[in-house]
C-alpha cells in the first residue's frame, strides 16, 4: 500500500505543497513530473535536488505578462493614439493599483515587497512620462512590452525570496532580433543568447521575457499575440534544447 502512495500523483502533489522536500519520497515518474516538481520547488527550493536529472539541468523560463496586463496596455496605447490622454492615464493608474494586491500575495518578506513596489513604480512612472510625450507609433510598442518587463522582474524577486541566488535575468532585447523579413534572425539569436548564457553560468535558472524583440533597425518591437510561446520555441530551436514546455492559465484551445 505504501508503494502505491508513492506513485499516486494527487497525494504527492498535496504532500509537496505542504513540504517540498516530500518530493524525495515520490516515485521516479513523479520526480520527473514538471507540475509536481514545480509545486515542490515553489514550497522549498531545495526540493530541486530530488527532481529527475533532466529537470535539474539549467533551464530558461520565458514569461508572458501577468494576466490582463497586456490587454490593458494595448487599451492604454489606443487611448493615447486617439488623443485621450486623461483616459490613458486613468487606465494606467487603475492597472498600477492591481499590482498592489498581486505583490502582497506573491511575496512574504517586507524587504522584497519594497523591491517589487519599486520595480513596478519605475515602469509605471516611465509609461506615465511617455504618455505625456507627442504621439508616435513606436511609443505603442514600448508601452505594451512593459507587461513582460514587470512580470520577469517580479518573478525573479519571488525566486530570490524562495531560493536566493538561483536565478538570473537575461533581457530579451539583448538577443531576440528580427531580420528584414520580420522573421527571427536565428543565427544572430543563437550567437547572442549563447554568449549571454555563458556570462551567467552561476545560475540554475535563467529568466527572460517572451513577446519582446528588436526589429532589424534595432528598435523595440514585439512578436504579436502568442508571442511568448513563440519566443520560447525560437529560443529552443536556437539552443537545440531537449524540451520546450508551455504552461498557460488560459482555458480552452486557441
Amino acid at each position: 500500500a505504501a508503494d502505491n502512495l508513492l506513485v499516486d500523483a494527487n497525494i504527492i502533489l498535496a504532500a509537496v505543497r505542504q513540504n517540498g522536500l516530500a518530493l524525495e519520497y515520490a516515485g521516479d515518474n513523479l520526480q520527473a513530473d514538471p507540475m509536481i516538481v514545480f509545486a515542490a520547488v515553489q514550497q522549498n527550493g531545495f526540493a530541486l535536488e530530488s527532481a529527475a536529472a533532466n529537470l535539474q539541468a539549467d533551464s530558461i523560463i520565458v514569461l508572458a505578462a501577468v494576466s490582463g496586463t497586456s490587454n490593458t496596455l494595448v487599451e492604454i496605447g489606443e487611448l493615447f493614439r486617439l488623443g485621450n490622454i486623461d483616459g490613458a492615464l486613468a487606465r494606467l493608474e487603475e492597472l498600477r493599483a492591481t499590482y498592489d494586491s498581486f505583490i502582497q500575495s506573491l511575496l512574504t518578506e517586507a524587504s522584497n515587497k519594497k523591491i517589487a513596489f519599486k520595480i513596478v513604480n519605475q515602469y509605471f512612472d516611465e509609461m506615465h512620462r511617455l504618455i505625456h510625450q507627442p504621439f508616435y507609433n513606436q511609443i505603442l510598442k514600448i508601452i505594451v512590452v512593459n507587461g513582460e518587463l514587470i512580470s520577469t522582474h517580479l518573478f525573479q524577486t519571488y525566486l530570490n525570496e524562495k531560493h536566493p541566488g538561483s536565478s538570473g535575468l537575461i533581457p530579451a532585447s539583448e538577443f531576440m532580433y528580427l531580420n528584414e523579413s520580420e522573421e527571427p534572425n536565428m543565427a544572430l539569436i543563437s550567437a547572442k543568447l549563447e554568449n549571454l548564457l555563458n556570462q551567467n553560468t552561476a545560475y540554475e535558472l535563467h529568466i527572460t521575457q517572451g513577446f519582446i524583440c528588436r526589429n532589424c533597425s534595432g528598435g523595440i518591437d514585439n512578436l504579436n499575440r502568442g508571442g511568448s510561446d513563440y519566443s520560447a520555441t525560437i529560443m529552443g530551436a536556437a539552443l537545440n534544447v531537449q524540451e520546450i514546455q508551455i504552461w498557460t492559465d488560459i482555458d480552452g484551445m486557441h
